[in-house]
């Protein structure tokens, strides 16, 4: 349908066009941006154009010019904005066009200790350590990601804490994060770590070194006797074990004493 307006020289008058621009993605850290968007009126020209921030309601960020197609952003301190802008023909048509623009977050996961159990009340003795790894700042996915061991935990790494190599999730495309993330258990084949909303469109990196079991038992050395020659200690004890390789994740497991 085509909209007009007489103008006593032409039949109709066509309303201008303009494209805000493709979705601006920023770094976590960043608070610049610029907008880019295009225009036209194929009968006339662009008298006026009109750049706005439609969200979030506060804060604002600062646009440097909000009469040109291509203004520069600062302020940006929300991990979401969407800008307007509206843009007027030399007959008074407007058209108008939306872009946004999302940060780029990234989680860091802070491990903590749940459990410190040891028993050394029966043979063998034992010890046995759980952890949680908890999400910084917190994911609307969910509250933790838990690592349940058997008995005691390792885990294998240059980093800290407790010798962690790295943690982290990245939200990517910038959409709101829903549904719940399982728990690890690096005694399956595969982990299963996200289940979502159909609608969500989202991707996680996890990068960390394997959960290692071991159990520590502590023997008592035992001095047997006998009669056919000079009493002697057992004073060793050699433990042996092997290691596999998970190949469907990016982690190794091994096993020591």
């Amino acid at each position: 349908m085509v909209e007009g307006l007489y103008d006593g020289l032409s039949m109709y008058d066509n309303k201008p066009a303009v494209d805000a621009g493709v979705t601006i993605n920023i770094a976590d850290a960043a608070s610049t941006a610029n907008l880019n968007a295009t225009a036209l009126d194929s009968d006339g020209y662009i008298d006026t154009i009109l750049w706005e921030q439609i969200t979030p309601a506060t804060p604002l960020a600062t646009i440097s010019n909000n009469a040109i197609l291509n203004p520069a952003l600062s302020n940006l301190t929300e991990d979401e904005y969407e800008f307007k802008i509206t843009v007027t023909d030399n007959d008074g048509f407007t058209a108008n066009d939306t872009v946004g623009v999302i940060r780029d977050k990234i989680y860091g996961i802070a491990l903590t200790k749940i459990l410190d159990e040891s028993d050394t009340s029966g043979m063998p003795q034992f010890e046995k350590q759980n952890y949680i790894l908890e999400t910084s700042p917190v994911l609307n996915a969910s509250d933790v990601l838990l690592l349940n061991a058997n008995s005691v935990t390792t885990l294998m790494g240059d980093g800290l804490p407790f010798g962690v190599a790295a943690y982290i999730i990245i939200r990517k495309n910038g959409v709101a994060i829903h549904g719940n993330i399982n728990s690890i258990n690096y005694g399956d084949d595969d982990w299963n770590g996200s289940q979502v909303v159909s609608d969500i469109d989202f991707q996680f990196s996890l990068i960390a070194s394997d959960v290692v079991v071991v159990e520590i038992y502590s023997y008592v050395k035992v001095s047997p006797t006998g009669t056919a020659a000079a009493e002697f200690s057992i004073e060793s004890v050699v433990f042996t074990g092997s290691s596999s390789t998970n190949t469907t994740l990016p982690l190794t497991v091994s096993n020591s004493i």
